[in-house]
């Protein structure tokens, strides 16, 4: 019903740490325990930064919180199998993803803006990630998450 025990996904990747404009290469290798009805398997690069803001409260209350929110910085998916019923059995997907040359961080505001807005927020470092995904309808994905380092 929620996809457990239907299966489970390895990502080998010929190394772990990139740099800006490389090719990742990997092969996605998809175990299939039961056989599952999916709209398709894509393997996906994506880049995520973590960021904790404060917010003050201005006027009458004195008060202040803090939040966390994740900022996706670069998505791309790329499918490697399409809609059908996935049979019992193990099959392997070569791929290869490019890491954009120009990875922008977001534009700084200058003079009073900039020292406001560094007081009131914190971003962490770019995570990056390279998922497999076996897209299942109504039920929870089979998938697998790896970290990697870009610098």
């Amino acid at each position: 019903m929620f996809g457990f025990g239907k299966g489970s996904v390895e990502i080998k990747l010929d190394k772990y740490e990139y740099s800006p404009g490389d090719t990742i290469k990997g092969t996605a290798v998809l175990k299939i325990k039961k056989p599952v009805k999916a709209r398709g398997f894509v393997v996906e690069l994506l880049a995520e930064q973590k960021t904790m803001s404060r917010t003050v409260s201005v006027g009458g209350s004195r008060s202040s919180g803090r939040s966390q929110v994740i900022q996706t910085i670069f998505d791309f998916k790329k499918q490697l199998d399409g809609e059908k019923e996935y049979v019992v059995g193990e099959r392997s997907y070569p791929f290869q993803i490019n890491i954009p040359k120009d990875i922008s961080k977001k534009p700084q505001a200058g003079g009073v803006l900039a020292v406001i807005s560094a007081l009131q927020s914190q971003s962490g470092p770019i995570s990056w990630y390279v998922i497999a995904r076996l897209d299942v309808p109504s039920a929870i994905d089979i998938s697998k998450k790896v970290q990697i380092n870009v610098v």
